[in-house]
């Protein structure tokens, strides 16, 4: 699929504007439950534990799940926090490494508190693949690199490719001593709500062509395998919109 395509189903949403009561009660609701479905299904591709439905009571209600770690419980109150606060930048200029920074604070805030919005000075792994991420000592350097890179195309190319290599970028350089995932999928997703697209969720059970496209880039095997993934879930989300507004 070619990212052009996805402008046909943005236009069509623009073109429903001013929208009825009808369709932004459909929409209220929406942005609501993508919120906690978001934050749902960022932590589970991470291997937090808590399903759905404990994640909004968590969120919701600030109850406790028995059996469930304490640590998992942490981590959906810290990513609601982090996912609202790209929705408070969506106005605000292009994401800078200092708001980057500042997300994954929040990411982490609670869980991890050591490690919050600090760019790694230990080496890291990832597990299930053997790419391995520059040392320490390159990090600040290789970052100054994505986010040039980011800066030269954020207004030149498609949002979701630019999205997508930022993604990349990030997971690549993996910055942060944990959190690099959550936090880049948030970094993606405030280029996205800047230039008008709906939140884009990757839901839990596409981890693993997650995982593969991200890997086949960086194995070299296939340079457009995370773009097409991207450009795909941003396709499913635009499309959800549109059926919830009776549009297709």
């Amino acid at each position: 699929m070619d990212a052009g395509d996805l402008d046909a189903f943005q236009q069509q949403l623009q073109s429903l504007r001013p929208l009825t009561p009808d369709q932004v009660a459909a929409l209220r609701g929406m942005l609501k439950g993508d919120e906690i479905e978001a934050v749902y299904a960022s932590n589970a591709i991470e291997g937090n534990t808590l399903t759905l439905g404990e994640t909004a009571m968590v969120i919701q209600q600030g109850i406790t799940v028995s059996g469930k770690p304490l640590k998992d419980h942490l981590e959906a109150l810290d990513h609601i926090e982090a996912l609202r606060y790209i929705e408070e930048l969506i106005e605000a200029p292009a994401l800078t490494q200092r708001s980057l920074r500042e997300i994954h604070a929040l990411v982490m805030r609670r869980s991890q508190p050591e490690a919050a919005g600090r760019y790694r000075d230990i080496p890291v792994t990832i597990a299930g693949t053997d790419f391995r991420p520059p040392s320490a000592i390159l990090v600040a350097e290789k970052m100054d690199a994505v986010f040039a890179a980011y800066e030269s195309r954020r207004d030149a190319e498609h949002p979701a490719i630019v999205a997508a290599d930022l993604h990349q970028g990030i997971v690549d350089v993996h910055p942060f001593e944990d959190g690099n995932g959550r936090t880049a999928r948030l970094a993606m997703n405030l280029h996205l709500l800047q230039r008008r697209f709906p939140l884009t969720i990757i839901d839990p059970k596409d981890r693993q062509p997650y995982i593969e496209a991200i890997a086949a880039v960086q194995r070299g095997v296939d340079g457009e395998a995370f773009r097409r993934f991207v450009i795909g879930s941003v396709k499913r989300s635009l499309s959800r919109y549109l059926h919830a507004l009776g549009e297709l």
